[in-house]
């Protein structure tokens, strides 16, 4: 195998597979995607394209594309969901490394050559590192220090997690996209995504990813182009919304009752990200633009998510000293005394609101 030359020095070359899932995406989008990961300085890439069933034209862009460039392999599977797609990748990965692309994102010429770079000479099991907000008017990078993630750390990183705060000093470390990960580490624990999730999957995977690693390093380098726009899978409207969260904190709870059953500390965080998911059920059946519910209707989209017993449970362990403001305080009490009636007023008077 011939020696490769990087910044970092001489590599070995070893092969990084590049996972994209693929669904529904616009094709100017995915046809940007694609082209920057084809035009990587780096060369020995292992690029598998997940057709995720997608119903438009993705399936051939793919093909297309795989005919042209032999390091491009395709995978099309009946619609499972990106879970399922991201686990199809990575069983079939064969580089020593793997990288996660969404497809409509993008990313800088040099980005696979940097972050092997940089895990081979950090010799971590993950690098995390940190991306750049694209929308149509505004490009905003993120900014942090490079350094070593401490093992004593990923304990604070899963708790963050469980809590759904994005952020432990100043690392995303809850995008999939956001790493480049050592294969064996995902393959040799059976690290993998959640299927049946469409919502905060990269939680749950996170959580299982810092219980097995060993070591991990911070690089403060923006490579990743993460695209914001109305239409993204985030801001769809989306009527499962309920159910996907409560299998989320389900998930949740399968984690702590395997590795931490007895440390009160993940029950409360999870019990806090069980309340702040009713914000999401909010944001989708009373706020978004798509739809049109009336008080009832309010009520009972609430009633199916906050009468869930595993939802229930997590969110009785809840304080009102876990929150800051004033507004959630009141939510967690409407939510304790199971007022949905006036909870429903609530969210209807937020809807006027939010218009001014």
């Amino acid at each position: 195998m011939r020696e490769y030359v990087t910044k970092a020095g001489v590599l070995d070359n070893p092969l990084v597979s590049i996972i994209v899932p693929v669904y529904k995406i616009n094709e100017e989008y995915l046809h940007a995607c694609i082209r920057s990961i084809i035009h990587q300085t780096y060369p020995n890439n292992d690029v598998i394209l997940i057709d995720d069933g997608s119903p438009d034209n993705c399936g051939r862009i793919c093909d297309s594309y795989a005919e042209q460039y032999p390091f491009i392999r395709v995978i099309h599977q009946e619609n499972q969901g990106v879970s399922a797609a991201r686990n199809h990748g990575i069983l079939s990965a064969a580089g020593k490394y793997i990288i996660f692309v969404d497809a409509d994102d993008w990313i800088d010429r040099d980005y696979v050559e940097t972050l092997l770079s940089e895990i081979e000479r950090q010799g971590t099991d993950v690098v995390c590192f940190q991306h750049i907000r694209e929308s149509e008017n505004d490009s905003l990078p993120s900014a942090g220090v490079s350094r070593v993630i401490e093992p004593s750390e990923f304990r604070a990183i899963q708790l963050h997690l469980l809590k759904g705060e994005a952020f432990y000093d100043h690392m995303d470390f809850k995008p999939p996209y956001g790493k480049i990960i050592r294969t064996s580490l995902l393959k040799d624990h059976e690290v993998l995504f959640p299927t049946g999730i469409r919502n905060a999957e990269d939680v749950i995977f996170n959580l299982y990813l810092c219980e097995f690693m060993q070591s991990a390093y911070f690089l403060n380098y923006n490579g990743y182009h993460y695209r914001i726009y109305e239409d993204s899978v985030s801001n769809r409207y989306n009527p499962q919304m309920p159910q996907i969260l409560i299998r989320v904190i389900e998930e949740g709870e399968k984690f702590i009752n395997l590795y931490h059953r007895d440390d009160a500390e993940y029950q409360e965080a999870l019990g806090i990200h069980a309340t702040m998911f009713v914000e999401a059920v909010e944001r989708t059946y009373i706020l978004h633009k798509n739809n049109s519910l009336n008080r009832k209707e309010m009520r009972d989209a609430a009633k199916s998510y906050l009468r869930n017993d595993t939802v229930w449970r997590y969110i009785s362990m809840c304080r009102l000293c876990d929150f800051a403001s004033l507004k959630r305080k009141t939510r967690l009490l409407m939510y304790r005394q199971k007022s949905l009636f006036f909870y429903s007023w609530f969210c209807e008077l937020k809807k006027v609101v939010d218009r001014f």
